[in-house]
């Protein structure tokens, strides 16, 4: 049986401290791709990382589990339960964004990805180690290049993806009309840097929840 992910976002409120549905305010994608784009296609890999337990990659750290206290009695809690949703992650925006910034620049170097006791890392830092090397050490350390990219390349794509959409919901996106006054500059429909409604929420606790079902 294969395994689905979905994803919500919650903006927490300046004026009451209460967290709203992302999507019943806001819309932050101008090329009106769904941000839940990258996960399709049940990439495991990229599963693993929200911590659902499978694939060849290490959740991201600074998770939190379970269902946020917010929602903890709501209508959506019990969605979930009726529907057999289960392994609920979330993060904040600034920790997700850091989180998987970190993930990517480690990924890129096996060297900062590796464990230090592999062979596979011995390896990689006895050809990377400074001095003179042979044609055929050279050689050996591009195909090692090559096939480390060629392994990792799909998870770059997506990680990288994810996290430009996560620093652009947070700092760039464009009210509603509902929540935009008709005569702000620029008008409601434009997307903007900074934009003045970002005093309607406090983009620092916004919540990006992942979670899962068979």
């Amino acid at each position: 049986m294969g395994e689905d992910i979905h994803f919500r976002a919650y903006l927490k409120r300046r004026q009451d401290g209460k967290y709203v549905n992302a999507h019943e305010v806001c819309e932050w994608n101008p090329d009106n791709t769904p941000f839940e784009a990258p996960f399709s296609g049940r990439n495991y890999d990229v599963f693993s990382l929200f911590g659902s337990g499978r694939g060849n990659y290490a959740p991201l750290p600074e998770a939190q589990y379970g269902m946020p206290e917010f929602l903890v009695g709501t209508d959506f809690d019990k969605y979930c339960k009726d529907c057999g949703f289960y392994g609920f992650v979330w993060f904040k925006a600034p920790v997700l964004e850091k989180s998987l910034g970190d993930f990517i620049e480690r990924l890129l170097d096996p060297l900062k990805y590796l464990d230090e006791d592999t062979d596979e890392y011995l390896d990689w830092k006895e050809l990377r180690s400074p001095g003179i090397k042979t044609a055929k050490q050279m050689q050996k350390l591009h195909d090692m290049y090559m096939a480390w990219y060629d392994e990792h390349s799909t998870m770059l794509g997506v990680a990288n993806e994810l996290y430009g959409n996560v620093k652009h919901f947070t700092s760039r996106y464009c009210p509603s009309e509902q929540e935009c006054d008709p005569h702000c500059d620029p008008p409601p429909g434009r997307y903007y840097e900074n934009s003045p409604h970002n005093k309607l929420f406090d983009m620092q606790e916004t919540i990006f929840l992942f979670f899962f079902d068979s």
